[in-house]
Order: C-alpha cells, then structure tokens, then sequence
C-alpha cells in the first residue's frame, strides 16, 4: 500500500473500511472506537456534511419565507434563491478549477462558511434591486419601467457595495494559510459575479421577460395580504371618476368659483 497524504481522501475511506468491518466482526453491541488523525478527518467530513444539509434547509426556507413576505410574490423568492445558488457555483466551479494548480486541497469547511456569506450578501442585492423594481410597479402598474428604472436607480450602489465586499475578502488571498485564501477567493469571486451579472443582467432580463407574473399570487393568498384595494363608497348622483367630497367643520362650504373672487 502506497503512502497518502492526510488529507487524501483515500485516508478517509480506510478509516470508514476499518470501522464498518469491525462492526461486522465484533460481537453486536460491543462498541468499536478508532483513533489517529485519518479518523478524526473522517469524523469532521461526516459533521460538516450533516451541518451543510441542516444550514441549507435553515437558510433557504427562511429567505424564501422573508422574500415572499416582502415582495407578496411566489416566484420572485424562488428567483432570488436559485440565482444565489447559481453565483455560488460558479464560484465554487472556479475554485475548483484553480485548486490543481497548488498545493494544499480544498478544505471542506471553506464551502460552507463561505456560502453563508455569500448568500447573505446576495440576498442583500437582491432586495435592493427587487423592491425598487416592485415599488415602482405597483406605483405605475408597467412592468417595462418599473424594471428599468429599478435597475438604473440600484445599479450603482450594488456595483460599489460588491466592488468593497470583493477587495475585503480578496485581502485573505494575501495570508501564508490556504483554507483563508480558499475562502477569500470564493467570497470575491462570487460576489463580482453576483454584482456584474446576476443582479445586473440576468434577473432585470428575467423579470423583463415574465412581466406581470413576476408578481402572481393565487386567490387565497392575495386575499391574506389585502392586495385587492377596497373601493369608497360613492354619492349617489356622483360621476364614478369625481373624488368624493370632503367633510369641513369650519362652516359652510364656499363653491370654487365664489371661492376665487378678489
């Protein structure tokens, strides 16, 4: 048997042959414990592994939550998600890619600490972008402008936001420890992609191309968020376009036309 490395997989999977074949050759019920570093790593694998399953059923389903609160909307939240996810892995593509031409392997919990910034961040530019884009539509009702106004208003801060987080993190690509320069190529890249072509091209296009649909809900639920404005009350005899006339207690009602004598 060749030597490994210790942060060579193979040293993981002899770790977990070891203890599955003395779990089937010791008497049942008898415990089995091993030791060493190549079992330690094995057990931090299996621990980052199971926190990776329960952060990302915490994060996504309380954003999705918070999104659809906000913006009163179904698809807008699961837009905002899977472009998150999508940024991430492209980030994670690239670190990847450029992991075989150094040293040290990637350190399984630079993934994980580094996708909760991002998608932090990420969610941070998307609300900024978003709600301008649905406060304008809702103000107007045209989707066209709402979307480039939106985009025009946030364009600029969410570029210089990005180009800040991007040139912090890129400072631990500076340090001597691979797991820090691991993580700070992550964060930087991922978020210059979100900033430069997530948030700025593909989801303005996106929301271009689906339009009033950006904002669907069902019956039931528009019914929950009040989203169907109460018309006033009308005076009888009153044109349906003629604002209704206010109450004054200061004394009779002047007509406008006596109103405006000199």
């Amino acid at each position: 048997m060749g030597l490994h490395a210790l942060g060579d997989p193979a040293c993981e999977r002899l770790a977990t042959e070891i203890r599955s074949l003395a779990a089937r050759t010791v008497p049942s019920g008898q415990p089995v414990f091993t030791t060493g570093p190549a079992a330690g790593i094995a057990d931090f694998h299996q621990a980052m592994h199971s926190a990776l399953r329960q952060i990302a059923l915490i994060v996504l389903t309380s954003s999705f939550l918070l999104m659809f609160i906000a913006f009163r909307s179904l698809l807008l939240p699961f837009k905002a998600i899977v472009m998150n996810v999508l940024s991430l892995a492209a980030s994670c593509g690239l670190l990847a890619w450029t992991t075989p031409h150094t040293a040290a392997p990637i350190h399984l919990a630079v993934p994980l600490l580094a996708a909760t910034v991002v998608f932090g961040l990420s969610l941070d530019y998307e609300v900024f972008l978003v709600h301008r884009i649905t406060e304008r539509y809702r103000s107007t009702g045209e989707f066209r402008s709402a979307v480039a106004c939106g985009l025009a208003e946030t364009a600029h801060p969410i570029t210089l936001a990005a180009a800040t987080m991007a040139t912090v993190f890129a400072g631990l690509m500076l340090t001597h420890r691979s797991d820090f320069r691991q993580a700070g190529f992550l964060v930087a890249t991922s978020v210059l992609l979100d900033a430069t072509l997530i948030r700025t091209v593909v989801v303005p296009t996106l929301m271009r191309l689906l339009g009033h649909r950006n904002w669907w809900l069902p019956a039931p639920l528009q019914k929950l968020f009040s989203l169907r404005t109460a018309v006033p009350p009308r005076v009888p005899g009153q044109h349906p376009g003629t604002p209704a006339p206010h109450a004054s207690t200061d004394g009779p009602t002047v007509p406008p036309h006596e109103g405006s004598r000199s």
